[in-house]
């Protein structure tokens, strides 16, 4: 097996269309590095991220780009990630350990696309755009049809992706992360992700992003656009009803060691009522 590390994306992407699939990309390795110890993965070749410059940095106006070498501590310690998304580094402080964290890429963990992974979740909620480039050129990829399956992206085998990007969401939006799993540091057996923004006494923005039921994170739209205008009172005295809705569209379809479907079912449902409850208490406090 040979080890690339160009110092250009050009370079990258030059290497990536000659080898083809018999080559992989390595950001951050921790997600790929086990996998070649266990001989799990044995391609012809590594295409080494690490040099390029200008893949690690997170610029923030009016939304933000991130690029996909970018830690996944990185953005959870970003203060201004924290401003003007707060939901993506909430989701990324629950990535695994601090060690994992500082070590793994966003990039990275987004391509490996590993069933209960945290940061998908967040980047729906976000409508990401994801930033690929190839031989053939740029392509923008949304982040609702980038995961495609179990460990399976949309991207060509020519395709490098080099980053993220959003609008802000408004700055009175609230989120709320769930994450169920047997240890802190494991993946989500579930996690949910909700976004909720009100105005007086009406909830009128409603985003809810899943993941780890399934072999791909998703957005519960018909759910959003059911709830959507409810008022306060209403929406915190059904919370639950909420929970079902939600776990009834995204059809919890994973059954393993970890959890039956219908346990699955059981925490996307809780997990949706004590999001919106929470997010529901802490509105109806400010106000007064």
């Amino acid at each position: 097996m040979k080890l690339f590390s160009p110092d250009t994306i050009e370079e990258a992407v030059e290497l990536k269309s000659r080898l083809g699939s018999g080559a992989r990309v390595l950001s951050g390795g921790q997600s790929l590095v086990p996998l070649l110890r266990q001989r799990l993965a044995q391609p012809d070749a590594l295409i080494s991220l690490g040099r390029i410059a200008g893949l690690a940095d997170i610029r923030v106006n009016g939304g933000a780009s991130i690029g996909a070498m970018t830690t996944v501590r990185a953005i959870e310690v970003s203060p201004e990630l924290r401003k003007v998304a707060p939901i993506l580094p909430l989701a990324c402080s629950s990535v695994a350990s601090v060690h994992v964290r500082t070590m793994g890429t966003i990039g990275g963990n987004l391509c490996h696309a590993e069933v209960g992974s945290d940061p998908p979740q967040a980047l729906l909620l976000l409508d990401a755009q994801v930033d690929a480039v190839s031989a053939r050129g740029h392509r923008g990829i949304s982040i609702h049809d980038f995961v495609q399956g179990y460990f399976t992206s949309v991207l060509d085998d020519d395709e490098i992706v080099t980053g993220f990007s959003f609008t802000a969401p408004s700055p009175s939006a609230r989120f709320s992360y769930k994450k169920y799993s047997l240890r802190a540091m494991d993946l989500a057996i579930a996690a949910v992700g909700v976004g909720v923004d009100f105005v007086g006494d009406r909830c009128e923005w409603l985003r809810i992003a899943v993941g780890g039921v399934g072999p791909r994170p998703v957005r519960a739209r018909q759910a959003e656009a059911d709830w959507h205008g409810c008022p306060l009172n209403d929406l915190t005295r059904n919370a639950g009803g909420l929970g079902e809705d939600v776990a009834r569209e995204v059809e919890p379809s994973l059954s393993d060691v970890f959890g039956s479907e219908g346990y699955r079912r059981r925490l996307v449902r809780a997990g949706v009522k004590q999001a919106i409850e929470s997010l529901a208490a802490s509105y109806a406090e400010e106000v007064g």
